[in-house]
């Protein structure tokens, strides 16, 4: 030890607050240990580890340490209080031996520290081997060992051995009565000790009168304005809120205050603290207009002291916001907690409990104010600081990371709330389980996030999982389940596991809920429209009138929701192509939704354009252009000229002018829908791609192959760059660009084409799939006409070998390969054999398709040209 080290001890040991009374019975001298602790840690933690100390050296180090354990618990940091304690028992029990009364009474501090850290099975083997020490170095009844004896009584109520506790204080009090005297302060300590483990026990009854004669006895012992009196006074209002008499607890509360601002003044820290339990007797009271009253003093009193990271002014802050939040003040609790929160982080540390909960309170006004960026960050620091105190299944570590992944989730941020709502859900399944409410809520919020990123197969594994863990599979809760399985299912483009699901949901949703519930016709209509995807439209149209029927009696036929279902079943008929009934059921809503909703409104037209649908498929062309102009007409006027909905419409009156025969109209249409759509979407989007390829194909039937050309050159760049080389969707577009080629006679490049295509669907499908053949016969047919007559009978023979052995002689695909390859032998004066095959594919032809199908009749003019040929 230096010579300074030696002299700063001194010091400190001189300047500390004297030691008459428990640290925890004079705050007065917290101040000096908050300013004295990290020196008093580091000097006294070096003075005793030199090992040179001398005796008196020794004993005011470890003097200091002990005491530095105290202040350490009262201002909630018990780790560290237990580090201290630690270091002072070592050093005793080196210097002195492990039974020394000095070592002993290290260990009884050290045993303290380790029960405020909640380690109580250590604190407990502790003390009770300190009191064995004690009985056989001084004896049973001597008064460090009845301390040891009350504190090991303490420890075991800590455990929860209530029965065990209150045995060995009523066998501690005996004893000290007999040795001490029975107005001895050390038997008021049992007494006190004794009423608190009755409390514990349910009892706060018995400890009322016990309690009230320790406060008598401290008042005629100590005094009125004592520490402990006023200990008990306070234990005494606990007990008797404990016992349902919040009117007697206000009263001993209200005496203690009075005492003590007679005493000490009004604004003495004795006092205060006094008044801060008074204001919490109002509040259980219910006086909370009182309790906020008295607190937001106290902490204006304190405030005034000048001292902003006193744990006391702390505490009152943290129970003020407390109130606040409890009054509906939540505005005035954050505002406190925000001008407070570097203190709550510099006094009492980023990770206490109190920082905590004003940290989250201030993240919750961050987002209740709009002030979203700064919300993210707090609640991120919050919960990493949560996470250390408590641990992350902690119930408040999974709440604050509950609230972190709303704010992503209401923010847009779906990936990132995905990642914290798995983390709660799995945290509250081992807290609570599965079926808890907290579970439940989390799990549900995670199935929208799932559904919002589009992450059906992560939503279809956590129904499963929830759905195995279910038990009553007729639960309300279960069959929710059920369904939300199945509307994943479907969502994962898995419509017939969909169905598998649907099916038993709904037959067990009419059996527990009736046909006329609202979850049953939810489930209904989900089945039906699953039903339309795989194309049972019979399925579908008479499960959609079942609804139709149980809603039209349940809410009326003009009711919103019946008019929604009259609308699906209209589709439906759509679907199954019964345009007929399709159009009267369409009719019928837009009516309907005309009276109730307006001509204008967004489901009004949705109607309108179901109508436009059917008349087009229908035939009434006419009819459909008038309904689809009627309808762009509309959604401009409501919700404007570049909303997806109006850019949907412009495309089926597009397609209604092409139906029509009015190819200008058409082409003109979809021009200048190209150009609302690469302003919108954007040029390589889904819907504009989509449109350059109708209007290319357009342009190819109207007899304008340049323009043609031009347009699918535009729409395979688009889908080279979004979908890739290897796509179907590309190859298709590929092949309209060589049908366009040939088309404005430049065979040629209809050849590079095809030979492309060809070479990629080999590779995707392979030499016999359907769309390769077909790809093969086109790609002859421009050797064709390009006049490379011998590639294309080579081609045209191939292609005709595997459409015989893949789809048979008499499908058309083949009898179109052996028409083309008989132009060809004719071409290249082979008539002969042109005659043989024309005859067949004439013959043919005749009989699978009619005689007088194109094919058919072509097929003998060629065969009457190879014959007069021959």
């Amino acid at each position: 030890m230096t010579i300074s080290d030696a002299g700063e001890l001194r010091r400190l040991r001189a300047a500390a607050p004297a030691a008459e009374e428990e640290i925890s019975n004079d705050p007065a001298g917290w101040p000096w240990w908050a300013g004295s602790l990290p020196q008093v840690l580091d000097v006294a933690t070096r003075v005793l580890r030199s090992g040179s100390a001398t005796e008196d050296d020794h004993r005011a180090a470890v003097w200091l340490l002990l005491q530095a354990s105290g202040y350490l618990v009262e201002v909630e940091r018990p780790d560290e209080s237990v580090e201290a304690a630690g270091t002072a028992v070592r050093a005793d029990e080196a210097r002195f031996g492990p039974t020394h009364p000095d070592t002993l009474r290290s260990k009884e501090t050290l045993a303290g520290a380790l029960s405020e850290t909640d380690r109580l099975d250590e604190a407990r083997e502790l003390i009770e081997s300190v009191l064995a020490d004690r009985v056989t170095v001084l004896g049973p009844d001597h008064r460090e060992t009845l301390r040891a004896a009350d504190t090991a009584a303490l420890a075991a109520l800590d455990l929860g051995e209530i029965d065990e506790a209150i045995t060995r204080f009523e066998g501690v009090l005996e004893a000290r009565r007999r040795v001490l005297g029975d107005e001895h302060r050390d038997c008021l300590v049992t007494r006190h000790n004794l009423a608190y483990a009755y409390v514990e026990d349910g009892r706060p009854e018995d400890a009322i009168p016990i309690y009230t004669q320790v406060y008598d006895a401290s008042v005629s012992l100590l005094g009125p304005a004592h520490p402990e009196t006023l200990f008990t006074l306070k234990a005494l209002g606990d007990a008797h809120v404990d016992a349902d008499q919040p009117a007697e607890a206000a009263e001993r509360f209200a005496v203690a205050y009075r005492v003590r601002r007679r005493v000490f003044g009004e604004d003495h820290p004795e006092t205060l603290v006094t008044r801060h339990g008074l204001a919490d007797a109002c509040f259980g009271t219910e006086r909370a207009n009182e309790a906020v009253a008295h607190l937001e003093d106290v902490v204006a009193r304190w405030r005034a002291r000048g001292d902003r990271e006193d744990v006391r002014l702390l505490n009152a802050v943290h129970d003020l916001g407390c109130l606040y939040y409890l009054t509906d003040r939540d505005t005035a609790a954050a505002e406190l907690f925000e001008e407070f929160l570097p203190e709550f982080r510099t006094a009492l540390g980023e990770d206490s409990a109190r920082t905590l909960y004003a940290s989250a309170g201030v993240a919750s006004h961050y987002v209740d104010t709009g002030r979203d960026d700064e919300a993210l960050v707090l609640y991120e620091r919050t919960l990493a600081a949560c996470d250390r105190h408590y641990g992350s299944g902690h119930q408040r570590s999974l709440q604050l990371r509950y609230e972190l992944a709303t704010l992503h989730a209401d923010a847009g941020r779906d990936d990132e709330a995905i990642v914290e709502f798995e983390r709660v859900l799995e945290g509250e399944r081992t807290l609570h389980g599965p079926h808890h409410e907290d579970t439940e809520q989390t799990r549900a919020d995670l199935v929208r996030a799932y559904q919002r990123a589009g992450r059906s197969t992560d939503q279809v594994r956590l129904l499963e999982r929830t759905l195995s863990e279910r038990t009553d599979p007729d639960d309300p809760g279960t069959l929710q389940i059920a369904h939300q399985l199945a509307d994943a299912l479907e969502d994962d483009d898995r419509p017939e596991d969909a169905i598998r699901h649907y099916e038993p949901t709904l037959a067990a949703r009419r059996r527990v809920l009736g046909d006329d519930d609202a979850a049953t016709l939810v489930t209904a209509a989900n089945l039906a429209y699953t039903y339309r995807r795989v194309r049972r439209h019979d399925d579908a149209i008479a499960l959609y009138r079942e609804v139709l029927a149980t809603a039209g009696a349940v809410h009326g036929a003009d009711h919103p929701e019946t008019l929604t279902d009259r609308h699906l079943l209209a589709g439906a008929y759509l679907d199954a192509e019964r345009y007929e009934e399709a159009i009267a059921e369409f009719r019928r809503v837009l009516d309907g939704r005309t009276d109730r909703l307006g001509a204008d409104h967004r489901a009004t037209l949705l109607s309108a354009e179901g109508l436009a649908y059917a008349l087009r498929e229908s035939g009434r062309v006419e009819e459909a252009v008038a309904a689809f102009e009627r309808v762009v007409d509309g959604y401009r006027r409501v919700v404007g000229t570049d909303e997806p909905e109006t850019l949907y419409a412009v495309r089926g009156l597009a397609r209604a002018h092409r139906r029509a025969g009015r190819a200008h109209r058409a082409i003109t249409t979809f021009e200048e829908l190209v150009a609302r759509q690469r302003t919108v979407f954007g040029e390589r989007h889904e819907e504009t791609l989509d449109t350059l390829h109708e209007l290319a194909d357009s342009c190819l039937r109207a007899d304008r192959p340049d323009d043609s050309v031009f347009w699918y050159e535009w729409a395979v760049r688009g889908y080279r760059d979004t979908l890739g080389d290897d796509d179907p969707v590309t190859h298709d577009v590929w092949c309209g660009l060589a049908d366009a080629f040939l088309a404005a006679d430049r065979p040629d490049d209809a050849v590079g084409v095809y030979t492309r295509v060809l070479t990629a669907r080999r590779l995707l499908w392979g030499e016999e799939h359907k769309e390769t053949l077909v790809t093969a016969h086109n790609l002859a047919h421009a050797h064709q006409s390009a006049g490379r007559l011998p590639e294309a009978i080579t081609l045209y023979e191939g292609v005709l070998d595997d459409r015989r052995r893949v789809q048979g002689e008499e499908h058309e695909g083949t009898l179109i390969t052996a028409h083309n390859l008989a132009t060809a032998y004719l071409a290249t004066g082979r008539a002969e054999r042109a005659a043989e095959l024309h005859e067949h594919v004439r013959t043919t032809a005749a009989r699978v398709l009619g005689p007088d199908h194109p094919l058919a009749l072509e097929a003998g003019l060629f065969l009457d040209e190879a014959r007069g040929e021959g």
